[in-house]
């Protein structure tokens, strides 16, 4: 990383209550300002919060005495403080993270929500394999402790969101997540990854449908989207948006989708004239035993 200023403070607070009512009271918010460099990412957070504060200490206790001193009591030394323990304190405390657009433009404002389906199914069963820790562990920066957190990791956190197919606009969420804030943070990106695209495709599709007015709109989107998960989503995604039906069979299958084809090309190619194709197509020559 190169090198930055970062910002790192102590507030300790403390007080003398002989009985019932407080002799003194003092809170003293002491800061530093620190330069980081050369250092790994997984240390960053340990650097900045646990070294960083044990570096403030000192002063912010001689502080401490010395004003306790100068007020006409004995002087008070602060007891030393385990900033590892307020750090994994701070890693586990509650944290809520908001999915929302910031701005949207003004012709195109506002979008279809979808991929909450698929997040909460991927949120049910995420976990880091065996395979996925032992790889983690060959790029030689994770500490054990941490990789052994990752093996035990499963989402244990609260979901809020809008159901599939509500219109969002700008600055609303669309899905929130509460949880330790570690264990959110990993989430960042899968919950991202699923809602993104379905959200975008679903709200082209819902402006493809209102200016059909009323006609049926058919996806025939499989062969050049961004690969078959992709296909996949997106004709639920389409579906969810209005579009009438999918040339995708899979997605019919799996999402119980209305399905609609087309003529091949090549089905054209294969007579001497077009006309024959589009008259074989419209009626398909019988079996045999089949009645006319």
């Amino acid at each position: 990383m190169a090198p930055q200023a970062e910002y790192a403070d102590l507030p300790p607070g403390v007080g003398f209550e002989p009985k019932d009512e407080p002799l003194f009271m003092l809170e003293l918010v002491y800061a530093g300002t620190v330069s980081i460099g050369e250092v790994p990412q997984e240390a960053y957070g340990p650097l900045l919060f646990i070294e960083t504060p044990r570096l403030l200490f000192p002063f912010a206790r001689a502080v401490v005495a010395n004003a306790t001193r100068e007020a006409g009591f004995p002087p008070l030394n602060i007891a030393p403080v385990d900033f590892v323990a307020l750090y994994r304190q701070q890693l586990e405390a509650n944290a809520v993270f908001s999915l929302f657009v910031r701005r949207l433009p003004e012709r195109r404002n506002y979008l279809l929500a979808c991929g909450i389906e698929d997040t909460l199914r991927c949120l049910e069963s995420v976990e880091f394999t065996a395979a996925g820790i032992e790889y983690l562990d060959t790029i030689g920066i994770f500490r054990r402790d941490f990789l052994d957190w990752l093996a035990r990791y499963r989402f244990d956190g609260a979901v809020f969101a809008v159901r599939e197919g509500t219109p969002i606009f700008a600055e609303e969420p669309i899905l929130e997540v509460s949880a330790p804030i570690a264990e959110a943070q990993l989430l960042e990106t899968l919950i991202m990854n699923q809602v993104q695209l379905q959200t975008m495709l679903a709200s082209k599709a819902a402006r493809v449908v209102t200016a059909a007015d009323g006609r049926a709109v058919v996806d025939f989107g499989l062969r050049r989207i961004h690969g078959l998960d992709a296909g996949l989503k997106s004709a639920r995604a389409f579906a969810i948006a209005g579009v009438a039906a999918t040339s995708n069979v899979l997605a019919g299958s799996v999402y119980g989708l209305r399905l609609s084809g087309t003529m091949a090309h090549s089905f054209i190619q294969a007579f001497e004239h077009e006309l024959e194709a589009v008259k074989q197509s419209a009626y398909p020559p019988r079996g045999e035993g089949e009645e006319g």
